[in-house]
């Protein structure tokens, strides 16, 4: 189940993996703001387990933004992988520039200046964009990065909501109804995406040949609970030498309908 300590650790692993820090100013109550030396400094120190990051936090005057989290799935490896991991999944949304740094790029005494991603020095990956969600979407098409059933699940979900190709998409008024209908669907569906706990597992192969991942199959620590994954939801993939591609969010009722294929 959700908790603080995972919590914690999603905001600990922003931060070491791109340096933005999902951490409220003690003194202004808006996003805490450190300089790019320091906060180098701080991932380094974090990472290699120098100084706590609770503690380091506190030392900079702020305290991490647990309960800014929005529960989105937990992930369990499947039982026949030999390393196996669970792992929660959460929403986070900063904050939306209402004045000056929306234009200017100098924030208002309510507002932070939220810095652009960057990576870790290669210590875990060696790049960071912001981007749009279908924009990730087309990249893992198009083949220029790899996603796995968990990103791309998540990533489709989200990019029906936050969609920046609609009319006056950066505007802050039709971005927080984006993100309210978000909040909305993350509530909804049996299980919700919020309680949703997934272990893929196989469901035989698409009329194309793809081979069909459902999700409604809880791991087997969980069997005998009411946890479990979306029935409605299959994720179809084509495994190949250079990893998983041909990946596809779809409706079971869709595959069902093809003769010959059981679901």
């Amino acid at each position: 189940m959700d908790q603080e300590a995972y919590r914690l650790c999603a905001v600990r692993e922003t931060f070491e993996e791109s340096g933005i820090l999902l951490a409220y100013n003690n003194g202004f109550g808006r996003l805490l703001e450190v300089p790019d030396s320091e906060r180098a400094e701080g991932r380094e120190l974090i990472h290699k387990s120098k100084v706590p990051f609770r503690t380091w936090l506190a030392k900079k005057g702020g305290r991490p933004d647990v309960d800014g989290l929005i529960p989105f799935t937990r992930w369990v490896t499947p039982p026949q992988v030999p390393k196996r991991y669970s792992t929660q999944m959460y929403l986070y949304f900063l904050p939306i520039a209402q004045g000056g740094a929306a234009q200017t790029g100098i924030p208002s005494e309510t507002e932070a200046l939220i810095p652009p991603p960057t990576h870790d020095g290669g210590l875990e990956h060696t790049s960071a964009r912001f981007l749009p969600a279908a924009e990730w979407l087309r990249l893992a098409t198009t083949e220029d990065v790899i996603l796995y059933p968990p990103q791309f699940t998540l990533l489709t979900l989200i990019s029906q909501f936050l969609d920046p190709s609609v009319p006056n998409a950066l505007t802050p008024a039709v971005l927080e109804q984006q993100r309210r209908e978000l909040k909305e669907f993350v509530k909804g569906g049996d299980p919700s995406w919020g309680e949703a706990c997934i272990s893929p597992t196989s469901g035989g192969k698409a009329p194309d040949g793809r081979e069909i991942l459902v999700l409604n199959t809880p791991p087997p620590e969980l069997k005998g609970t009411s946890r479990r994954g979306p029935m409605e939801w299959v994720v179809l993939i084509r495994p190949t030498k250079k990893g998983l591609r041909g990946l596809e969010l779809a409706r079971r009722e869709d595959l069902k309908k093809h003769e010959g294929t059981r679901l």
